[in-house]
């Protein structure tokens, strides 16, 4: 895959008329998947960065390695 060069992307994107793509949109299909709430949770630094580690090891974001744990918990509960 070739590198994308994101400032002439930018460029045709702003010098192009969307207009018909957006006339022609339909909305999305409604999924059955429960919605997503974000809260702010604190870790100690140390911590944070080995959970960061082991999430790029896997090649997973830290937030979904932390959701499987969660989740896995709940089941053990």
């Amino acid at each position: 895959m070739e590198p994308i060069d994101i400032e002439r992307l930018a460029e045709e994107f702003d010098a192009s008329d969307q207009s018909a793509y957006i006339l022609r949109s339909e909305p999305g299909t409604p999924t059955d998947a429960a919605p997503t709430v974000i809260i702010p949770v604190a870790f100690p630094k140390p911590l944070l960065d080995e959970i960061r580690r082991l999430a790029d090891r896997r090649r997973v974001g830290v937030d979904r390695l932390l959701r499987e744990w969660a989740e896995a918990g709940l089941r053990r509960a």
